[in-house]
């Protein structure tokens, strides 16, 4: 009797990270390959797995190598769906594009950072002709990553502004704004480059290699489009997909085998050997100002034990942090409140997510206490 070994290995792994959570893992969200991704997968022998906050991409293999050779250029797309009704809450999007918009996450944007390779895109250069929103992600000659704190910070650069930027505390690229994208069905698409003066160029990725699509094609297979406007206009990014369209997950993750991909984004050597990449996903947490209102007691001041985060008080019942301070599941152990009868309160707790308050161009959470 013959008997047949069947070995997989990882094409690639992402993993989805949160600033938000502890120990950054989040694993709050499902995933579906697209059909044409199914399809695909069955003919290139690949299967994919959910491990905790991980997507393993799995491939049939002989040798460390794919026995369905890698021969053409290839994507597969997976939609990701939350769980967590309240994550666009402790997350930094801007509150102004939910409507028609999508995460697009893609091994083509080739961000790396040491060892690292990121489906995000990299962050944006400050820009002093750029209007930037409350929550934008900028980055500095030095490499530094900023936060804008205020509605609106054109020209205001962020090294010496420290009233409208704050410096992230995390090291590594989030998602940011340029990464959520229009979404819409070919129909969409396609009425729309009708009824307008525009040139709809369809494409992957501009820099390394032409998708260019009909409609039956796009309404195949969704793609990454540039939206090129004949009046010359900053062009624009759209994922087309009728079936995204219709459910509305919250992101797409393409993953592409091509060879122009640099080594730390290709999933196979020259050779065909199987490089298995680990890509990584980072969302940022969302900055509130955290307002404390008190019932029944007053108080002289709240202070941070740590000297990290300074509160204004309003008044006696009321006291706001003087700069944005990020949501987490791990709790900042060291507010406390001075109350002359009580003496030093001690352990306050931090706002829940349920609630971001948005208030005169800025977001506030707040905590009641009835001590």
């Amino acid at each position: 009797m013959q008997l047949f070994n069947v070995r997989y290995e990882p094409l690639c792994v992402v993993e989805l990270q949160h600033e938000y959570y502890t120990r950054k893992k989040f694993a709050d969200f499902s995933l579906q390959p697209s059909p044409a991704t199914a399809t695909l997968m069955r003919q290139y022998g690949l299967l994919h797995k959910q491990i905790d906050n991980q997507l393993y991409l799995l491939v049939q293999t002989e040798q460390m190598r794919p026995k369905r050779r890698l021969d053409k250029p290839l994507c597969w797309s997976f939609y990701v769906y939350l769980k967590d009704t309240y994550f666009t809450n402790f997350t930094n999007i801007r509150l102004d594009s939910f409507r028609q918009r999508i995460y697009h996450f893609s091994n083509l944007h080739a961000n790396a950072q040491g060892n690292d390779a990121y489906l995000t895109r990299p962050i944006a250069t400050y820009d002093p002709k750029t209007s930037y929103h409350l929550g934008d992600w900028v980055q500095t000659k030095d490499g530094r990553y900023w936060e804008s704190i205020a509605p609106d910070t054109q020209g205001k650069n962020p090294t010496d502004n420290s009233e409208y930027w704050q410096a992230c505390t995390t090291k590594v690229p989030c998602a940011t704004f340029l990464d959520r994208i229009s979404l819409c069905g070919t129909n969409e698409l396609f009425n729309q480059a009708q009824a307008a003066p525009a040139v709809w160029g369809l494409s992957a990725n501009s820099d390394t290699y032409d998708q260019t699509r009909n409609a039956t094609q796009l309404h195949e297979q969704g793609a990454l489009c540039r939206l090129s406007t004949a009046d010359k206009q900053p062009d624009t990014w759209a994922y087309v997909d009728d079936l995204a369209w219709k459910q509305s997950p919250f992101a797409v993750i393409d993953i592409h085998h091509h060879p122009s991909l640099s080594a730390h984004n290709a999933l196979v050597d020259d050779s065909g050997q199987l490089r298995s990449p680990r890509y990584a996903i980072r969302f940022a947490s969302r900055s509130t100002l955290w307002r404390y209102l008190l019932y029944n007691k007053t108080a002289d001041a709240l202070q941070d034990k740590s000297n990290q985060y300074p509160f204004n008080k309003i008044s006696d019942r009321e006291f706001v942090s003087r700069r944005p301070i990020p949501l987490s599941q791990e709790p900042i152990r060291s507010l406390m409140l001075q109350i002359p009868a009580l003496g030093a309160f001690n352990l306050l707790p931090n706002p829940q997510v349920y609630q971001i308050i948005p208030e005169e161009g800025k977001i506030y959470s707040n905590i009641h206490l009835n001590l």
